[in-house]
């Protein structure tokens, strides 16, 4: 994100960033052209912004900020919203994720009071950003939002972090499986090592990420026999998962349910070719015998059949991993991201 602001930084005279201080006073600093506003920690995060983002206004109305962004319609949206107002600003909120949407058809007073809050901001916001075409749609439908407002703004894929080995392409990579997620059960992290299991034993597996189910997982690959072709890394940053992806050669996605993993774009512009279950918006970036395949949810078998059918015909992977390469980097990349940014902060109203 430092990079992003960073070259916002130079379209304005001025540039500020109100984030969440970890200690209990405020704080301040400055990055390159990026200055900090680091507000008091009073608790839990939700908490800490509900509560000390108020002072947001005052700044507001004292500077007079020709655009304001808050990077949540909750964390910080209300004075956000009153803030841009008083002043005069410009108003733009981003969404990330689907739990927006969850909490409006919660039974929880809780869940519907937060749903309600949301709901108010993303309705006086001048443009609403989305990171994909079904979340506009939820919004427009489940929110209310002005469609005319709302602007499509891909997550971008950082290609100086994930990018693919140089040289002519390792066939035997397409033998070599990653899963980037969280082990809990909706990843289904269990469909991948009966997969596994099923597929030859020159195959073998990468899973980088914990969860609640972690532990059992570490036994069915122990039950299934697989404890020397599958390897379960953790938790890992950037660095350490482009390494991962850029020595293997397809990516799983086996959920029952997403939105639009900012995985699977990392994977495909470190050369991996894609098999996942079509859920989500995952459909608007993979293409089925394009840059990936599609298999059904749970469906062990088909899902082997899929990985052999890349995996032993090496034109077809060859080009599969191009197509996924040259889209990640040309719709994905920086260049097309910031030019979709830009546009979100200055296009009239």
């Amino acid at each position: 994100m430092m990079a992003v602001w960073e070259s916002l930084a130079r379209d304005f005279d001025e540039f500020v960033v109100f984030a969440r201080s970890y200690t209990n006073r405020p704080a301040f600093s400055t990055c390159g052209r990026v200055r900090f506003i680091l507000l008091p920690s009073l608790g839990r995060r939700q908490l800490s912004f509900l509560l000390s983002s108020w002072l947001f206004v005052l700044y507001a109305v004292l500077k007079r900020p020709a655009v304001v962004v808050v990077q949540s319609p909750l964390h910080g949206g209300l004075p956000a919203n009153m803030g841009s107002r008083l002043a005069g600003s410009r108003f733009v909120v981003e969404c990330h994720g689907d739990h927006y949407m969850k909490w409006r058809h919660s039974g929880r007073w809780d869940f519907r009071a937060l749903a309600f809050i949301v709901g108010f901001v993303l309705r006086n916001a001048d443009r609403v950003r989305a990171v994909n075409p079904m979340q506009a749609t939820q919004l427009v439908e489940g929110y209310r939002v002005d469609a005319r407002r709302i602007r499509v703004v891909p997550y971008r894929v950082d290609t100086d972090v994930f990018f693919p080995t140089e040289g002519d392409v390792d066939e035997q990579q397409a033998h070599r499986l990653l899963m980037a997620c969280s082990i809990v059960a909706r990843k289904r992290v269990s469909v991948m090592l009966e997969v596994l299991n099923r597929l030859p034993a020159t195959f073998s597996a990468v899973v980088a990420g914990t969860g609640i189910l972690e532990d059992e997982m570490l036994a069915l690959a122990q039950r299934l026999g697989l404890q020397s072709r599958v390897r379960f890394i953790g938790q890992v940053d950037h660095a350490r998962l482009a390494a991962e992806m850029r020595v293997s050669g397809i990516y799983l996605l086996l959920s029952d349910s997403e939105a639009m993993p900012r995985a699977i774009l990392e994977a495909m512009a470190s050369g991996m070719v894609i098999v996942t279950t079509d859920v989500g918006v995952i459909s608007d970036v993979v293409s089925e015998g394009v840059t990936g395949r599609f298999v059904p949810i749970d469906d062990i078998e088909a899902t082997a059949a899929a990985v052999v059918s890349i995996a032993t015909d090496p034109c077809l992977y060859r080009s599969m991993r191009q197509n996924a390469l040259d889209l990640a980097c040309s719709m994905y990349g920086w260049d097309s991201m910031m030019s979709k940014y830009r546009t979100l902060l200055s296009d009239p109203c």
